[in-house]
């Protein structure tokens, strides 16, 4: 396994404002930060909220990670997802973490960025009192352990499978 920051490894932007009074029933899909702690979870494949379709903004592009920018508590926003489609509006409000090249899996470092000690400290970098806010250099400089791809895609398989059998179990 091999230590490197995250930095190393992506680029960051934020996403660009949009707000509830925006959306339609048809149109561009769009990710609003809200629905990231309700519609979402750690793999986004499908969009259920849209625009119209002359609006313009962040667009994703296939495996971009993105983490919300404020919320209530620092755990809620030290929550990453995957979105698997190119070209979803990313609403304001959204880190956006866009990897380089192809020996990173998108899914293994929003787990990463989701569970465990990365958890930890990304929810301890968050700041504020009523809103907290967590900033794209707070995630940028966070130090990842990362083994080599087919790993990674193993490890973020066994998680997405895993994350499928409890929504279909709620439902």
């Amino acid at each position: 396994w091999q230590q490197r920051k995250l930095g190393e490894l992506a680029e960051f932007s934020k996403g660009a404002g949009f707000s509830k009074s925006d959306l339609c029933e048809h149109g561009r899909g769009i990710i609003l930060y809200g629905q990231m702690y309700t519609n979402y979870q750690l793999v986004i494949d499908c969009i259920s909220t849209h625009v119209p379709m002359n609006s313009h903004g962040v667009e994703s592009r296939r495996n971009d990670i993105i983490v919300p920018a404020s919320g209530e508590t620092p755990e809620d926003i030290a929550t990453a997802s995957v979105v698997k489609l190119d070209g979803v509006l990313l609403g304001g409000d959204i880190n956006v973490v866009r990897l380089h090249g192809n020996q990173t899996d998108a899914t293994f470092i929003a787990l990463l960025l989701s569970h465990g000690s990365l958890h930890k400290t990304l929810a301890s970098r968050a700041q504020g009192k009523s809103i907290v806010h967590l900033h794209i250099s707070d995630i940028a400089n966070l130090h990842v352990l990362k083994p080599g791809i087919t790993e990674q895609s193993r490890i973020a398989e066994f998680f997405r499978v895993l994350d499928d059998l409890i929504a279909a179990a709620k439902k």
